[in-house]
Protein backbone atom coordinates (compact mmCIF):
# COMPACT_ATOMS: atom_id res chain seq x y z
CA UNK A 1 0.00 0.00 0.00
CA UNK A 2 1.48 3.36 -1.09
CA UNK A 3 2.03 5.95 1.58
CA UNK A 4 0.18 9.21 0.91
CA UNK A 5 2.27 12.13 -0.33
CA UNK A 6 2.60 14.90 2.29
CA UNK A 7 0.63 18.05 1.59
CA UNK A 8 2.35 21.38 1.02
CA UNK A 9 1.20 22.51 4.47
CA UNK A 10 2.69 19.40 6.09
CA UNK A 11 6.01 20.10 4.38
CA UNK A 12 5.94 23.71 5.66
CA UNK A 13 5.08 22.51 9.17
CA UNK A 14 7.93 20.02 9.05
CA UNK A 15 10.42 22.76 8.27
CA UNK A 16 8.80 25.40 10.47
CA UNK A 17 7.07 23.52 13.29
CA UNK A 18 5.74 26.69 14.92
CA UNK A 19 4.28 28.21 11.75
CA UNK A 20 0.67 28.05 13.05
CA UNK A 21 1.67 29.90 16.21
CA UNK A 22 3.34 32.62 14.15
CA UNK A 23 0.29 32.95 11.90
CA UNK A 24 -1.98 33.28 14.92
CA UNK A 25 0.25 35.99 16.43
CA UNK A 26 0.39 37.88 13.13
CA UNK A 27 -3.39 37.62 12.79
CA UNK A 28 -3.95 38.92 16.34
CA UNK A 29 -1.68 41.91 15.65
CA UNK A 30 -3.36 42.76 12.35
CA UNK A 31 -6.86 42.46 13.83
CA UNK A 32 -5.90 44.90 16.57
CA UNK A 33 -4.06 47.46 14.45
CA UNK A 34 -5.06 47.21 10.78
CA UNK A 35 -7.54 50.05 11.17
CA UNK A 36 -4.82 52.56 12.11
CA UNK A 37 -3.62 52.52 8.48
CA UNK A 38 -6.07 55.28 7.36
CA UNK A 39 -5.11 57.48 10.34
CA UNK A 40 -3.24 60.71 9.63
CA UNK A 41 -0.32 62.58 11.14
CA UNK A 42 -0.89 64.23 14.51
CA UNK A 43 0.74 65.46 17.70
CA UNK A 44 4.55 65.64 17.29
CA UNK A 45 4.33 64.07 13.81
CA UNK A 46 4.08 67.61 12.47
CA UNK A 47 7.59 68.42 13.71
CA UNK A 48 9.21 65.00 13.31
CA UNK A 49 7.71 64.06 9.93
CA UNK A 50 5.54 66.50 7.96
CA UNK A 51 7.59 69.56 8.93
CA UNK A 52 10.92 67.73 8.87
CA UNK A 53 12.91 69.14 5.95
CA UNK A 54 15.84 66.81 6.65
CA UNK A 55 13.94 63.63 5.79
CA UNK A 56 12.33 65.30 2.75
CA UNK A 57 15.50 66.67 1.16
CA UNK A 58 18.02 64.33 -0.55
CA UNK A 59 21.53 64.14 0.84
CA UNK A 60 20.83 64.65 4.53
CA UNK A 61 21.11 61.07 5.81
CA UNK A 62 24.13 61.72 8.02
CA UNK A 63 22.50 64.86 9.45
CA UNK A 64 19.38 62.79 10.15
CA UNK A 65 21.37 60.16 12.04
CA UNK A 66 23.22 62.78 14.08
CA UNK A 67 20.24 65.05 14.80
CA UNK A 68 17.89 65.44 17.71
CA UNK A 69 14.43 63.93 17.09
CA UNK A 70 12.94 67.36 17.81
CA UNK A 71 15.23 69.12 15.34
CA UNK A 72 13.54 69.07 11.97
CA UNK A 73 16.15 71.27 10.36
CA UNK A 74 14.06 74.36 11.07
CA UNK A 75 13.16 73.96 14.73
CA UNK A 76 16.55 74.92 16.06
CA UNK A 77 18.40 73.87 19.21
CA UNK A 78 18.38 70.34 20.51
CA UNK A 79 15.73 69.24 23.00
CA UNK A 80 17.84 66.34 24.27
CA UNK A 81 15.95 63.49 22.55
CA UNK A 82 18.51 61.54 20.56
CA UNK A 83 17.04 58.53 18.77
CA UNK A 84 18.93 58.08 15.46
CA UNK A 85 17.11 54.85 14.56
CA UNK A 86 13.81 56.67 14.96
CA UNK A 87 14.98 59.46 12.62
CA UNK A 88 16.24 56.86 10.15
CA UNK A 89 12.85 55.11 10.14
CA UNK A 90 11.17 58.40 9.17
CA UNK A 91 13.70 58.95 6.39
CA UNK A 92 13.21 55.39 5.11
CA UNK A 93 9.43 55.70 5.19
CA UNK A 94 9.58 58.99 3.31
CA UNK A 95 11.65 57.40 0.53
CA UNK A 96 8.89 54.86 -0.11
CA UNK A 97 5.70 56.60 0.97
CA UNK A 98 6.37 60.35 0.87
CA UNK A 99 3.96 62.05 3.25
CA UNK A 100 1.33 59.31 3.11
CA UNK A 101 0.75 58.40 6.74
CA UNK A 102 -0.44 54.86 6.01
CA UNK A 103 3.08 53.86 4.98
CA UNK A 104 4.54 55.01 8.29
CA UNK A 105 1.79 53.16 10.15
CA UNK A 106 2.53 50.04 8.09
CA UNK A 107 6.20 50.10 9.11
CA UNK A 108 5.23 50.56 12.77
CA UNK A 109 2.84 47.58 12.61
CA UNK A 110 5.59 45.53 10.96
CA UNK A 111 7.98 46.14 13.85
CA UNK A 112 5.21 45.43 16.35
CA UNK A 113 4.54 42.07 14.69
CA UNK A 114 8.26 41.30 14.72
CA UNK A 115 8.38 42.14 18.42
CA UNK A 116 5.35 39.92 19.11
CA UNK A 117 7.06 36.92 17.52
CA UNK A 118 10.28 37.69 19.38
CA UNK A 119 8.33 37.82 22.66
CA UNK A 120 7.22 34.25 21.98
CA UNK A 121 10.81 33.16 21.30
CA UNK A 122 12.48 34.98 24.19
CA UNK A 123 9.89 34.30 26.91
CA UNK A 124 9.70 30.65 25.81
CA UNK A 125 13.46 30.24 25.93
CA UNK A 126 13.67 31.77 29.42
CA UNK A 127 10.74 29.75 30.80
CA UNK A 128 12.21 26.56 29.42
CA UNK A 129 15.02 26.89 31.96
CA UNK A 130 12.50 26.41 34.78
CA UNK A 131 11.99 22.82 33.61
CA UNK A 132 8.23 23.28 33.22
CA UNK A 133 6.01 21.51 30.68
CA UNK A 134 3.93 24.59 29.90
CA UNK A 135 6.68 27.04 28.90
CA UNK A 136 5.55 27.26 25.26
CA UNK A 137 1.90 27.74 26.24
CA UNK A 138 2.77 30.56 28.64
CA UNK A 139 5.09 32.16 26.06
CA UNK A 140 2.37 32.02 23.38
CA UNK A 141 -0.21 33.64 25.64
CA UNK A 142 2.29 36.32 26.70
CA UNK A 143 2.90 37.15 23.04
CA UNK A 144 -0.81 36.99 22.15
CA UNK A 145 -1.88 39.44 24.87
CA UNK A 146 1.11 41.68 24.12
CA UNK A 147 -0.01 41.73 20.48
CA UNK A 148 -3.42 43.26 21.26
CA UNK A 149 -3.24 44.94 24.68
CA UNK A 150 -4.86 48.42 24.60
CA UNK A 151 -2.89 49.66 27.61
CA UNK A 152 0.29 49.70 25.51
CA UNK A 153 -1.34 50.44 22.14
CA UNK A 154 -0.12 54.04 22.03
CA UNK A 155 3.32 52.69 21.09
CA UNK A 156 1.85 51.35 17.83
CA UNK A 157 -0.85 53.94 17.12
CA UNK A 158 1.32 57.04 17.53
CA UNK A 159 3.89 57.59 14.77
CA UNK A 160 5.91 59.80 17.09
CA UNK A 161 6.38 56.75 19.32
CA UNK A 162 7.95 54.54 16.62
CA UNK A 163 11.04 54.45 18.84
CA UNK A 164 9.21 52.08 21.20
CA UNK A 165 8.58 49.24 18.69
CA UNK A 166 12.05 49.77 17.23
CA UNK A 167 13.66 49.59 20.66
CA UNK A 168 11.67 46.49 21.68
CA UNK A 169 12.39 44.71 18.39
CA UNK A 170 16.16 45.14 18.64
CA UNK A 171 16.24 44.64 22.42
CA UNK A 172 14.46 41.30 22.04
CA UNK A 173 16.76 40.33 19.16
CA UNK A 174 19.72 41.09 21.44
CA UNK A 175 18.33 38.90 24.23
CA UNK A 176 17.37 36.17 21.73
CA UNK A 177 20.88 35.94 20.23
CA UNK A 178 22.38 35.94 23.74
CA UNK A 179 20.13 33.05 24.88
CA UNK A 180 20.85 31.09 21.69
CA UNK A 181 24.57 31.20 22.38
CA UNK A 182 24.48 29.68 25.88
CA UNK A 183 25.81 26.13 26.24
CA UNK A 184 24.46 25.08 29.65
CA UNK A 185 26.38 21.81 29.85
CA UNK A 186 29.76 23.31 28.99
CA UNK A 187 29.03 26.53 30.88
CA UNK A 188 30.03 28.78 28.00
CA UNK A 189 28.60 31.38 25.62
CA UNK A 190 29.45 31.41 21.91
CA UNK A 191 31.51 34.50 21.07
CA UNK A 192 29.60 35.12 17.83
CA UNK A 193 26.36 35.30 19.80
CA UNK A 194 27.86 37.83 22.20
CA UNK A 195 28.89 39.91 19.17
CA UNK A 196 25.41 39.71 17.61
CA UNK A 197 23.78 40.44 20.97
CA UNK A 198 25.97 43.52 21.42
CA UNK A 199 25.26 44.73 17.87
CA UNK A 200 21.51 44.46 18.36
CA UNK A 201 21.94 46.05 21.79
CA UNK A 202 23.65 49.02 20.13
CA UNK A 203 20.73 49.37 17.69
CA UNK A 204 18.35 49.21 20.66
CA UNK A 205 20.34 52.05 22.27
CA UNK A 206 19.87 54.03 19.04
CA UNK A 207 16.11 53.71 19.52
CA UNK A 208 15.96 54.33 23.27
CA UNK A 209 18.50 54.75 26.09
CA UNK A 210 16.70 52.13 28.21
CA UNK A 211 18.63 49.50 26.25
CA UNK A 212 21.08 49.34 29.15
CA UNK A 213 18.49 47.23 30.95
CA UNK A 214 18.70 44.33 28.51
CA UNK A 215 22.26 43.57 29.63
CA UNK A 216 21.22 43.69 33.30
CA UNK A 217 18.60 41.04 32.50
CA UNK A 218 21.30 39.07 30.68
CA UNK A 219 23.64 39.07 33.68
CA UNK A 220 20.79 38.10 36.01
CA UNK A 221 19.92 35.15 33.75
CA UNK A 222 23.56 34.01 33.64
CA UNK A 223 23.81 34.18 37.41
CA UNK A 224 20.54 32.34 38.10
CA UNK A 225 20.49 29.70 35.36
CA UNK A 226 23.53 29.45 33.09
CA UNK A 227 26.41 29.67 35.62
CA UNK A 228 29.07 30.12 32.91
CA UNK A 229 32.78 30.23 33.61
CA UNK A 230 34.04 33.57 34.83
CA UNK A 231 35.65 34.55 31.53
CA UNK A 232 32.25 34.50 29.81
CA UNK A 233 30.88 37.01 32.27
CA UNK A 234 33.75 39.29 31.24
CA UNK A 235 33.14 38.70 27.54
CA UNK A 236 29.45 39.50 27.88
CA UNK A 237 30.30 42.59 29.94
CA UNK A 238 32.79 43.70 27.28
CA UNK A 239 30.11 43.31 24.59
CA UNK A 240 27.59 45.30 26.64
CA UNK A 241 30.12 48.01 27.43
CA UNK A 242 31.11 48.25 23.76
CA UNK A 243 27.47 48.74 22.71
CA UNK A 244 26.97 51.45 25.34
CA UNK A 245 30.30 53.12 24.51
CA UNK A 246 29.58 53.24 20.77
CA UNK A 247 26.20 54.83 21.44
CA UNK A 248 27.79 57.36 23.83
CA UNK A 249 30.42 58.28 21.20
CA UNK A 250 27.73 58.74 18.56
CA UNK A 251 25.56 60.84 20.84
CA UNK A 252 27.89 62.96 22.93
CA UNK A 253 30.99 63.27 20.75
CA UNK A 254 29.82 63.01 17.12
CA UNK A 255 26.32 64.45 17.49
CA UNK A 256 27.00 66.55 20.60
CA UNK A 257 23.51 66.03 22.00
CA UNK A 258 23.25 66.10 25.77
CA UNK A 259 20.33 65.02 27.88
CA UNK A 260 17.97 67.85 28.77
CA UNK A 261 15.45 67.87 31.59
CA UNK A 262 14.28 71.41 30.84
CA UNK A 263 10.72 70.46 29.92
CA UNK A 264 7.88 72.97 30.49
CA UNK A 265 5.67 70.47 32.32
CA UNK A 266 4.72 70.21 36.02
CA UNK A 267 6.69 67.02 36.75
CA UNK A 268 9.90 68.50 35.30
CA UNK A 269 9.51 71.60 37.46
CA UNK A 270 8.72 69.59 40.58
CA UNK A 271 11.35 69.07 43.29
CA UNK A 272 13.06 65.72 43.77
CA UNK A 273 10.95 65.11 46.88
CA UNK A 274 7.73 65.78 44.93
CA UNK A 275 8.82 63.44 42.15
CA UNK A 276 9.55 60.70 44.71
CA UNK A 277 6.14 61.23 46.32
CA UNK A 278 4.59 60.80 42.87
CA UNK A 279 6.14 57.36 42.22
CA UNK A 280 3.53 55.22 44.09
CA UNK A 281 0.69 56.90 42.18
CA UNK A 282 2.57 56.38 38.90
CA UNK A 283 3.02 52.67 39.65
CA UNK A 284 -0.63 52.18 40.59
CA UNK A 285 -1.80 54.13 37.54
CA UNK A 286 0.33 52.00 35.22
CA UNK A 287 -1.11 48.84 36.80
CA UNK A 288 -4.64 50.21 36.52
CA UNK A 289 -4.11 50.95 32.82
CA UNK A 290 -2.75 47.44 32.36
CA UNK A 291 -5.46 45.51 34.21
CA UNK A 292 -8.40 47.81 33.46
CA UNK A 293 -7.74 49.74 30.23
CA UNK A 294 -11.22 51.28 30.05
CA UNK A 295 -10.04 54.90 30.09
CA UNK A 296 -7.02 55.63 27.92
CA UNK A 297 -5.57 59.06 27.27
CA UNK A 298 -2.39 60.86 26.36
CA UNK A 299 -0.60 63.52 28.40
CA UNK A 300 -0.89 62.64 32.08
CA UNK A 301 0.85 65.40 34.02
CA UNK A 302 -0.14 64.90 37.67
CA UNK A 303 2.30 65.71 40.49
CA UNK A 304 1.95 64.66 44.14
CA UNK A 305 3.02 67.70 46.15
CA UNK A 306 2.28 66.45 49.68
CA UNK A 307 1.94 63.05 51.37
CA UNK A 308 -1.87 63.12 51.56
CA UNK A 309 -3.91 59.93 51.82
CA UNK A 310 -5.53 59.66 48.38
CA UNK A 311 -2.51 60.65 46.27
CA UNK A 312 0.35 59.15 48.28
CA UNK A 313 -0.55 56.85 51.16
CA UNK A 314 -3.30 54.92 49.37
CA UNK A 315 -1.15 54.16 46.29
CA UNK A 316 1.79 53.40 48.57
CA UNK A 317 -0.29 50.89 50.59
CA UNK A 318 -1.54 49.27 47.37
CA UNK A 319 2.05 48.78 46.21
CA UNK A 320 3.00 47.28 49.60
CA UNK A 321 -0.03 44.98 49.46
CA UNK A 322 0.95 43.74 45.98
CA UNK A 323 4.49 43.03 47.21
CA UNK A 324 3.09 41.19 50.24
CA UNK A 325 0.81 38.96 48.10
CA UNK A 326 3.68 38.24 45.71
CA UNK A 327 5.91 37.23 48.62
CA UNK A 328 3.27 34.82 49.97
CA UNK A 329 2.83 33.29 46.52
CA UNK A 330 6.57 32.84 46.01
CA UNK A 331 7.06 31.10 49.37
CA UNK A 332 5.14 28.09 48.08
CA UNK A 333 6.90 27.88 44.71
CA UNK A 334 9.85 25.76 43.64
CA UNK A 335 13.25 27.38 43.31
CA UNK A 336 13.17 27.51 39.46
CA UNK A 337 9.78 29.29 39.55
CA UNK A 338 11.12 31.77 42.11
CA UNK A 339 14.08 32.50 39.86
CA UNK A 340 11.75 33.00 36.88
CA UNK A 341 9.59 35.37 38.87
CA UNK A 342 12.72 37.28 39.88
CA UNK A 343 13.85 37.64 36.25
CA UNK A 344 10.50 38.82 34.92
CA UNK A 345 9.86 41.00 37.97
CA UNK A 346 13.24 42.63 37.36
CA UNK A 347 12.30 42.96 33.67
CA UNK A 348 9.15 44.92 34.57
CA UNK A 349 10.77 47.18 37.16
CA UNK A 350 14.07 47.82 35.35
CA UNK A 351 12.38 48.97 32.16
CA UNK A 352 9.63 50.89 33.92
CA UNK A 353 12.03 52.65 36.32
CA UNK A 354 13.22 55.30 33.79
CA UNK A 355 9.57 56.29 33.29
CA UNK A 356 9.03 57.04 37.00
CA UNK A 357 10.54 60.53 36.78
CA UNK A 358 13.33 60.26 39.31
CA UNK A 359 15.08 62.04 36.46
CA UNK A 360 12.31 64.30 35.09
CA UNK A 361 10.74 63.52 31.72
CA UNK A 362 8.41 65.50 29.44
CA UNK A 363 5.27 64.15 31.14
CA UNK A 364 4.41 62.22 34.29
CA UNK A 365 3.03 59.12 32.63
CA UNK A 366 2.62 57.79 29.10
CA UNK A 367 0.91 54.54 28.17
CA UNK A 368 3.58 53.79 25.56
CA UNK A 369 6.29 53.68 28.26
CA UNK A 370 4.79 50.44 29.55
CA UNK A 371 5.22 48.74 26.13
CA UNK A 372 8.42 46.81 26.92
CA UNK A 373 7.93 46.43 30.71
CA UNK A 374 4.52 44.80 30.07
CA UNK A 375 6.27 41.72 28.65
CA UNK A 376 7.74 40.97 32.06
CA UNK A 377 4.39 41.53 33.77
CA UNK A 378 2.54 39.26 31.32
CA UNK A 379 5.15 36.53 31.74
CA UNK A 380 4.71 36.70 35.53
CA UNK A 381 0.92 36.42 35.19
CA UNK A 382 0.98 33.37 32.94
CA UNK A 383 3.81 31.76 34.86
CA UNK A 384 1.73 32.10 38.04
CA UNK A 385 -1.44 30.73 36.38
CA UNK A 386 0.12 27.69 34.77
CA UNK A 387 2.44 26.83 37.65
CA UNK A 388 -0.75 26.38 39.69
CA UNK A 389 -2.48 24.35 36.96
CA UNK A 390 0.51 22.30 35.82
CA UNK A 391 -0.71 19.05 37.41
CA UNK A 392 -4.20 19.38 35.89
CA UNK A 393 -3.68 19.30 32.14
CA UNK A 394 -7.39 19.55 31.32
CA UNK A 395 -7.86 22.63 33.51
CA UNK A 396 -4.66 24.13 32.15
CA UNK A 397 -5.90 23.75 28.56
CA UNK A 398 -9.30 25.18 29.47
CA UNK A 399 -7.63 28.24 31.00
CA UNK A 400 -5.53 28.78 27.87
CA UNK A 401 -8.59 28.45 25.61
CA UNK A 402 -10.58 30.86 27.80
CA UNK A 403 -7.80 33.44 27.59
CA UNK A 404 -7.61 33.11 23.81
CA UNK A 405 -11.36 32.99 23.27
CA UNK A 406 -12.43 35.68 25.76
CA UNK A 407 -9.60 37.86 27.11
CA UNK A 408 -7.68 38.35 23.85
CA UNK A 409 -10.79 39.33 21.79
CA UNK A 410 -11.96 41.77 24.49
CA UNK A 411 -8.54 43.42 24.64
CA UNK A 412 -8.31 43.50 20.84
CA UNK A 413 -11.75 45.11 20.58
CA UNK A 414 -10.73 47.82 23.06
CA UNK A 415 -7.58 48.47 21.02
CA UNK A 416 -9.62 48.76 17.81
CA UNK A 417 -11.86 51.35 19.49
CA UNK A 418 -8.79 53.27 20.66
CA UNK A 419 -7.39 53.12 17.11
CA UNK A 420 -10.42 55.16 16.08
CA UNK A 421 -9.57 57.89 18.58
CA UNK A 422 -6.22 58.28 16.81
CA UNK A 423 -7.74 58.91 13.35
CA UNK A 424 -6.97 62.65 13.61
CA UNK A 425 -6.06 65.30 16.16
CA UNK A 426 -9.60 66.59 16.62
CA UNK A 427 -10.88 63.10 17.48
CA UNK A 428 -7.97 62.23 19.79
CA UNK A 429 -7.77 65.45 21.79
CA UNK A 430 -11.55 65.87 21.83
CA UNK A 431 -11.90 62.38 23.34
CA UNK A 432 -9.04 62.57 25.83
CA UNK A 433 -9.73 66.07 27.12
CA UNK A 434 -13.01 64.82 28.59
CA UNK A 435 -11.01 62.87 31.18
CA UNK A 436 -8.77 65.73 32.37
CA UNK A 437 -11.15 67.97 34.38
CA UNK A 438 -9.65 70.93 32.53
CA UNK A 439 -6.30 70.49 34.29
CA UNK A 440 -4.01 69.50 31.41
CA UNK A 441 -2.29 72.41 29.65
CA UNK A 442 -0.95 70.25 26.81
CA UNK A 443 -4.32 68.80 25.87
CA UNK A 444 -6.02 72.20 26.19
CA UNK A 445 -3.47 73.63 23.77
CA UNK A 446 -3.57 70.75 21.29
CA UNK A 447 -7.35 70.67 21.20
CA UNK A 448 -7.33 74.43 20.67
CA UNK A 449 -5.03 73.99 17.66
CA UNK A 450 -7.44 71.54 16.04
CA UNK A 451 -10.43 73.82 16.71
CA UNK A 452 -8.51 76.79 15.28
CA UNK A 453 -7.77 74.85 12.10
CA UNK A 454 -11.46 74.21 11.42
CA UNK A 455 -12.39 77.81 12.02
CA UNK A 456 -13.77 77.59 15.57
CA UNK A 457 -11.71 80.52 16.83
CA UNK A 458 -13.77 81.36 19.91
CA UNK A 459 -13.59 77.78 21.23
CA UNK A 460 -9.91 77.60 20.37
CA UNK A 461 -9.28 80.85 22.22
CA UNK A 462 -10.93 79.47 25.36
CA UNK A 463 -8.69 76.38 25.32
CA UNK A 464 -5.52 78.38 24.61
CA UNK A 465 -6.39 80.76 27.44
CA UNK A 466 -6.93 77.82 29.79
CA UNK A 467 -3.59 76.32 28.72
CA UNK A 468 -1.80 79.61 29.44
CA UNK A 469 -3.46 79.81 32.87
CA UNK A 470 -2.33 76.28 33.72
CA UNK A 471 1.23 76.68 32.41
CA UNK A 472 2.10 80.33 31.93
CA UNK A 473 5.75 79.66 31.09
CA UNK A 474 5.04 77.49 28.05
CA UNK A 475 5.84 79.31 24.82
CA UNK A 476 3.65 77.15 22.58
CA UNK A 477 0.29 78.08 24.09
CA UNK A 478 1.39 81.72 24.39
CA UNK A 479 2.22 81.71 20.68
CA UNK A 480 -1.07 80.05 19.76
CA UNK A 481 -3.10 82.57 21.76
CA UNK A 482 -1.23 85.27 19.86
CA UNK A 483 -2.29 83.61 16.58
CA UNK A 484 -5.94 83.85 17.65
CA UNK A 485 -5.62 87.57 18.34
CA UNK A 486 -3.88 88.04 14.98
CA UNK A 487 -6.73 86.21 13.26
CA UNK A 488 -9.21 88.44 15.10
CA UNK A 489 -7.51 91.53 13.64
CA UNK A 490 -5.81 92.60 16.86
CA UNK A 491 -2.09 92.68 15.92
CA UNK A 492 -1.06 94.68 19.01
CA UNK A 493 -2.45 91.99 21.33
CA UNK A 494 -0.94 89.28 19.13
CA UNK A 495 2.44 91.02 19.40
CA UNK A 496 2.24 90.86 23.21
CA UNK A 497 1.78 87.09 23.22
CA UNK A 498 4.38 86.45 20.51
CA UNK A 499 6.87 88.52 22.51
CA UNK A 500 6.14 86.46 25.63
CA UNK A 501 6.54 83.23 23.67
CA UNK A 502 9.91 84.32 22.24
CA UNK A 503 11.10 85.27 25.71
CA UNK A 504 10.15 81.88 27.19
CA UNK A 505 11.94 79.43 24.90
CA UNK A 506 13.40 78.75 21.48
CA UNK A 507 10.12 77.84 19.78
CA UNK A 508 10.76 78.49 16.09
CA UNK A 509 7.12 79.22 15.20
CA UNK A 510 6.96 81.98 17.81
CA UNK A 511 10.00 83.62 16.20
CA UNK A 512 8.42 83.30 12.78
CA UNK A 513 5.14 84.82 13.98
CA UNK A 514 6.98 87.58 15.83
CA UNK A 515 8.75 88.67 12.64
CA UNK A 516 5.48 88.45 10.71
CA UNK A 517 3.52 90.58 13.17
CA UNK A 518 6.25 93.24 13.21
CA UNK A 519 5.99 93.42 9.42
CA UNK A 520 2.20 93.62 9.69
CA UNK A 521 2.57 96.52 12.15
CA UNK A 522 4.83 98.30 9.59
CA UNK A 523 7.81 98.00 11.92
CA UNK A 524 10.06 96.71 9.14
CA UNK A 525 13.37 97.90 10.60
CA UNK A 526 12.56 96.16 13.88
CA UNK A 527 11.52 93.03 11.97
CA UNK A 528 14.81 93.02 10.03
CA UNK A 529 16.86 93.43 13.20
CA UNK A 530 14.91 90.66 14.92
CA UNK A 531 15.39 88.25 12.01
CA UNK A 532 19.09 88.94 11.56
CA UNK A 533 20.20 89.26 15.18
CA UNK A 534 17.94 86.68 16.85
CA UNK A 535 15.91 84.40 14.62
CA UNK A 536 18.57 83.33 12.11
CA UNK A 537 21.21 82.97 14.82
CA UNK A 538 19.04 80.45 16.61
CA UNK A 539 17.53 78.85 13.50
CA UNK A 540 20.07 79.17 10.66
CA UNK A 541 18.32 76.46 8.61
CA UNK A 542 14.80 77.89 8.77
CA UNK A 543 13.67 78.68 5.20
CA UNK A 544 10.77 80.89 6.34
CA UNK A 545 13.10 83.41 7.96
CA UNK A 546 15.01 83.81 4.68
CA UNK A 547 11.69 84.30 2.91
CA UNK A 548 10.64 87.00 5.40
CA UNK A 549 13.97 88.79 4.92
CA UNK A 550 13.51 88.51 1.15
CA UNK A 551 10.13 90.25 1.45
CA UNK A 552 11.70 93.06 3.50
CA UNK A 553 14.46 93.52 0.92
CA UNK A 554 11.95 93.43 -1.93
CA UNK A 555 9.86 96.14 -0.26
CA UNK A 556 12.99 98.30 0.09
CA UNK A 557 13.81 97.86 -3.59
CA UNK A 558 16.79 95.55 -2.96
CA UNK A 559 15.67 92.96 -5.48
CA UNK A 560 19.07 91.23 -6.07
CA UNK A 561 19.39 90.66 -2.31
CA UNK A 562 15.79 89.49 -2.15
CA UNK A 563 16.43 87.02 -4.97
CA UNK A 564 19.48 85.54 -3.22
CA UNK A 565 17.50 85.12 -0.01
CA UNK A 566 14.69 83.40 -1.89
CA UNK A 567 17.18 81.01 -3.49
CA UNK A 568 18.48 80.13 -0.02
CA UNK A 569 14.93 79.61 1.24
CA UNK A 570 14.11 77.32 -1.70
CA UNK A 571 17.37 75.42 -1.26
CA UNK A 572 16.43 74.68 2.34
CA UNK A 573 12.82 73.88 1.44
CA UNK A 574 12.03 73.41 -2.27
CA UNK A 575 8.33 73.00 -1.37
CA UNK A 576 8.03 76.49 0.18
CA UNK A 577 5.08 77.80 -1.87
CA UNK A 578 5.35 81.42 -0.73
CA UNK A 579 8.99 81.53 -1.77
CA UNK A 580 8.17 79.81 -5.06
CA UNK A 581 5.48 82.35 -5.91
CA UNK A 582 7.60 85.40 -5.07
CA UNK A 583 10.60 83.97 -6.94
CA UNK A 584 8.46 83.27 -10.03
CA UNK A 585 6.97 86.78 -9.88
CA UNK A 586 10.42 88.36 -9.69
CA UNK A 587 11.69 86.29 -12.62
CA UNK A 588 8.72 87.35 -14.74
CA UNK A 589 9.16 91.01 -13.79
CA UNK A 590 5.79 91.18 -12.04
CA UNK A 591 5.50 93.86 -9.38
CA UNK A 592 4.01 92.88 -6.01
CA UNK A 593 2.59 95.29 -3.47
CA UNK A 594 2.96 93.77 0.03
CA UNK A 595 1.25 96.75 1.67
CA UNK A 596 -2.17 95.84 0.32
Amino acid sequence: MNQEEPTTWQIIEGRFPKIKIYLFLIAFSLIAYANILPNGFLWDDEVQITGNQLIQTPGHLWEIITSDTGNSGVSGPSMGFYRPLMNFSYWLSYQFFGLNAWGYHLLQIFFHIGSVILVFWVVGEILKRAGTQYFEKAAFLTAAVFAVHPGISEAVQYLGAVGEPLFVFFALLSIHKFLQGIDYERRKIATRNIVWSSLFGFLAFCAKESAAGIFIIGFLFLFLFAHPKRKYYFRYFFGAATAAFCYAILRFWISGIKYSSNHPVPIAKASLLERLLTIPKELVTYLKIFFYPATLRIYQNFVVRTADFSNFWLPFLIVIFIIFIAAIFLRKQSTPIKKMMLIFGAWYLIFLAPALNVVPLNMTLAERWQYFPSIGLLAIIFLAIFSKLEKNKRLSNMAAIAILAIIVPILAARTVVRDGNWRNGLALYGHDIRYTNGDNANLENNYGVELFRIGKQDEAKDHFTRSVELMDDWSVSQNNLGAVYEKEGNPEKAYEYYKRAVGLSDYYLAYQNMAGILMQLKRDDEARGFLESQALKKFPANPDFYFQLAVLNYKEGKKPDARKLLETSLYLNPQNQNAQQLYAAMKSGQEINFDK
